[in-house]
């Protein structure tokens, strides 16, 4: 039965997306023009760094080539007027599929004394670096940090796992290692914190991810089960319903009108939901068992939610979905109905659910093409990317 639904939906999309009239430039020298979308292709021309082309469509299947996963691109040369098939590693999309592009704006970094494990920027702006067991926090959009060490009882938090942040002030942080892990809590900028572990109600002392709902109630990802409390931290109750089976993964929150919200869980064999109406009753869209081993997630405002994992990127939603073979994902954020998503061959980047794709890479400015972290200001319109342990600052146009 597995087979036949996978079947389906793969027939409901065409193997060619249509990005017709992109303009793009190559970005290595040297680059083939191939005849067929292939590495073997006879060679049609070869293109210097910075030719301009114009593309007509692409393949919506990722391949591999030269050890990296992306979409073969037809395209005609402008300087020669010649068409052909070119690897999208070699390819700067200048502009997305629904007029959006990413620019860099400059490089902060390194940023702390230790590695960057993961990013946040806060309603108000202010930047969150997360580090193994401290934060670097800057709220002029990187010029001045300050470095906090969240710290409960001369006890330091371990290494920490999860972030989430709720208005200006509200953080709350996972750890699952030692004597300082568990569900960590500030109210005030991270000032002063609570911690609650498994002697305060919680399946486990090991927290692997975290959610803020409201000033009172908040969700935990632990290695026993998944909790959330509606009293702040006084009592623990375990989240209910459908259970794809496995280990619990992830956490995407989904933000709604007055302030309601609603999230979603990923399991090692499926993923879950929550509505608003039943915040702590799990449920289950057609196919979300198709979606598997992915720690990362993140919710459209169209109510979709995209996952990604080792075997790429997934969406589901009430219509359907769908799969997208790329590079292992490492972090995923949606801007409205845009996805943009980490991996180890640079950011990846939609705004039509996938059919069309564009990408940022090394060769358009960031620090290396293993990008770790993204993290989204939606004020002044940033996204701040993780990669070599320093942060690129990107505009979105």
């Amino acid at each position: 039965m597995r087979k036949i639904a996978l079947l389906f939906v793969l027939s409901c999309f065409p193997l060619w997306a249509n990005p017709s009239g992109q303009k793009a430039r190559i970005l290595g020298d040297y680059v083939n023009l191939r005849g067929v979308p292939t590495v073997n292709g006879d060679v049609v021309t070869v293109m210097k760094k910075n030719d301009r082309v114009s593309v007509i469509k692409r393949r919506n299947e990722m391949s591999q080539a030269d050890g990296k996963s992306n979409y073969w691109y037809k395209i005609i040369h402008e300087r020669t007027g010649k068409q052909g098939w070119v690897f999208g590693t070699y390819l700067g999309l200048e502009v997305a599929p629904g007029g959006k592009s990413l620019n860099l704006d400059r490089q902060i970094g390194p940023v702390g004394n230790s590695e960057i494990r993961m990013l946040e920027v806060s309603l108000d702006g202010t930047i969150y670096v997360v580090h193994n067991n401290s934060l670097s926090i800057s709220k002029d959009g990187g010029a001045i940090w300050q470095t906090l060490e969240p710290t409960v009882l001369g006890q330091k938090i371990g290494t920490i796992d999860a972030i989430h942040t709720s208005g200006s002030n509200g953080i709350a942080l996972g750890s699952t290692e030692g004597e300082g892990s568990g569900f960590w809590i500030s109210h005030n900028g991270g000032q002063t914190w609570s911690r609650f572990r498994a002697s305060n109600g919680l399946p486990s002392n090991e927290v692997k991810d975290v959610a803020i709902l409201s000033s009172a109630r908040w969700l935990a990802l632990t290695e026993e089960g998944s909790v959330m409390t509606e009293d702040a931290g006084k009592s623990w109750k375990p989240l209910s319903g459908y259970d794809p089976g496995g280990d619990a993964l992830a956490l995407a929150v989904c933000s709604g009108s007055a302030g309601s919200v609603s999230f979603w869980v990923s399991f090692e064999d499926g993923v879950a939901r929550a509505l608003r109406s039943a915040p702590g009753q799990l449920s289950r869209l057609d196919s979300s068992d198709e979606i598997e081993d992915s720690p990362a997630l993140a919710c459209s405002s169209d109510g979709s939610v995209w996952a990604g994992g080792d075997d790429g990127i997934h969406l589901l939603n009430e219509s359907g979905y769908r799969h997208f073979e790329s590079g292992s994902v490492n972090d995923i954020i949606a801007v409205g109905t845009m996805v943009l998503v980490a991996t180890d061959n640079g950011i990846s980047f939609s705004t039509d659910q996938g059919t069309g794709w564009s990408s940022f890479t090394a060769e358009q400015g960031l620090a290396d093409d293993e990008v770790d972290a993204l993290a989204f200001d939606s004020r002044s319109l940033k996204l701040y990317v993780a990669a070599d342990n320093k942060i690129s600052v990107l505009s979105l146009r």
